[in-house]
């Protein structure tokens, strides 16, 4: 069941980037890319169905990767930049895990 996954919408820039860089002039797309920014998240089958249609717009081999290598840390949102300041991801799930037991735990 996937209907409630969602996914952060500042993934959308990794779309963008892409079809800038490499030149891909759809305006439909770009707005529809663009509108799906003005929320926080968006269904994971809405970004399914973007990567499907840019594998239709620009079928080349490999499209996952050459998407994938656009990205930067701000599209991971919060974990990017938490990954980035650990020497790998799973050696801050501790401070992580430590933090959001204590935020847990304060008194309100």
């Amino acid at each position: 069941m996937t209907a409630a996954i969602q996914v952060s919408s500042q993934i959308l820039n990794i779309l963008l980037r892409y079809i800038d860089e490499e030149g891909i002039a759809n305006a439909d797309f770009r707005s529809r890319i663009e509108a799906a920014k003005s929320v926080d998240r968006i269904s994971i089958e809405h970004w399914w169905g973007l990567l499907e249609e840019l594998a239709t717009l620009h079928p080349i081999p490999a499209l996952g990767i050459q998407i994938g290598m656009r990205g930067e840390i701000q599209d991971a949102g919060i974990l990017g930049y938490l990954a980035a300041s650990c020497d790998g991801f799973m050696s801050c799930l501790p401070e992580v895990m430590g933090q959001a037991v204590s935020a847990l735990m304060k008194p309100w």
